[in-house]
Order: structure tokens, then sequence, then C-alpha cells
């Protein structure tokens, strides 16, 4: 089983040879959410929606990524947050295939990185809120 990615696409720019992981992917694998509250008799008392994908946070680890990619990723992500609109995220791994329109996560840090050299950088890191399904 490969540990890294085999699609890693973000914003149209292909990360795949970059070495990365997926992180967050199991909130995909059900589109329901729910909440258990006891009742006065102790009695668990469910509630479950059907929300598909929307509200979903995941993000993408990179070991190292091309400075010149990553700059182009950057600005297609800039340029579909200034006309309000989400960009396509596509992450596969040996557990998750995920093909969602996303936006950065702003609750946290939605994106880092390390040192660059001779053009490449390391530590790279994207938090994103998945939207929708691709269609």
């Amino acid at each position: 089983m490969p540990r890294w990615n085999s699609v890693s696409i973000i914003a149209g720019v292909d990360f795949s040879q970059c070495k990365a992981l997926t992180v967050g992917g199991a909130r995909f694998k059900s589109n329901f959410r729910g909440s258990i509250t006891p009742s006065a008799d102790g009695t668990p008392y469910v509630q479950r929606i059907n929300k598909g994908v929307k509200g979903n946070k995941f993000g993408v680890t990179m070991e190292f990524a091309d400075a010149t990619m990553l700059s182009s990723a950057l600005t297609a992500i800039q340029t579909a947050e200034n006309l309000g609109q989400a960009f396509r995220v596509q992450l596969t791994d040996a557990l998750n295939a995920i093909d969602v329109w996303a936006i950065l996560d702003y609750d946290q840090e939605s994106f880092t990185h390390g040192a660059e050299s001779e053009g490449i950088v390391s530590n790279v890191a994207f938090q994103f809120v998945a939207l929708s399904v691709h269609s």
C-alpha cells in the first residue's frame, strides 16, 4: 500500500510528485453527522442529519513542493477567493478519494511552510473546508 497520495491537485496545480499526505480524510467516509444527548431517565437521544461533505475540515501536508507550483496554487486560490468562489481540491490515497469544491480554513492557519532552498519549499501544509462534491 503506497504511503503517499497518488493524486494531490489543489486549485488546478498538480502536487502528486511532492510526497503529499491527506489529513482528516476519514470525515468523508460518512455524510451523516449527529449528537447524542441523555434524556431525563438516562436514555440516549440521538439526532442525525445527512449534511453531505459541507463543512468537512481536511488538509494536505507535503514533505516538499516546488516554489513555482506553490505560488501558482496560491495565486489560483486568491483569485477564486477574490471572486467569492471555491476552488477544486482532489486528494487520493489508499483510503480516501476526495474531489470537492473547498475554501481555506480560516479557523486555523490555512497555509504554512518551512524553509525554501533552491526553489524547493519544505513542510508545506494546507487546511481546507469542503463546500460541495465536485460534479
